[in-house]
């Protein structure tokens, strides 16, 4: 038997991976992993602040919606404060629910003339900010 059929044979012989090739595929992985993780948190965590914008959005315009409306009956609203939470029947329960934002929150206007001009808005660790007619996200400490 010639050098290279004993090479051939004691290679269709070899059952499995060495050890050093495992370990290998675990460094190459672990590096992977150390690289990717923190991207996906910075996806996860645009993504929460996009769904904080948008619930935002949602309480503002509950908030703009019981404001006009007391106006319409003649009240005068110069704050809302809401939350999940909220139950009353004032213009701060009927605001929560109208918005009817799912999780926990809690939200609070500032109305100037009977238009919701300013306002914060806090779920799952983001703050979402009104002023100017824009908002901005925080995340919440």
């Amino acid at each position: 038997m010639s050098l290279f059929q004993k090479a051939k044979k004691a290679k269709e012989n070899k059952n499995g991976f060495t050890l050093v090739e495992l370990i290998v595929v675990l460094v190459i992985l672990a590096i992977l992993a150390a690289v990717l993780v923190p991207t996906m948190t910075k996806w996860i965590d645009k993504a929460n602040e996009k769904q904080v914008v948008i619930d935002a959005r949602t309480a503002y315009l509950a908030a703009q919606t019981v404001v006009s409306e007391q106006y319409g009956l003649g009240n005068t609203i110069e704050e809302l404060s809401f939350a999940n939470d909220t139950d009353s029947d004032d213009a701060n329960g009927e605001a929560a629910e109208l918005a009817d934002i799912s999780g926990d929150y809690s939200a609070s206007f500032t109305v100037t003339s009977n238009k919701v001009e300013a306002g914060s808005f806090t779920k799952g660790g983001f703050t979402a900010i009104l002023a100017n007619g824009t908002w901005t996200v925080e995340k919440s400490e």
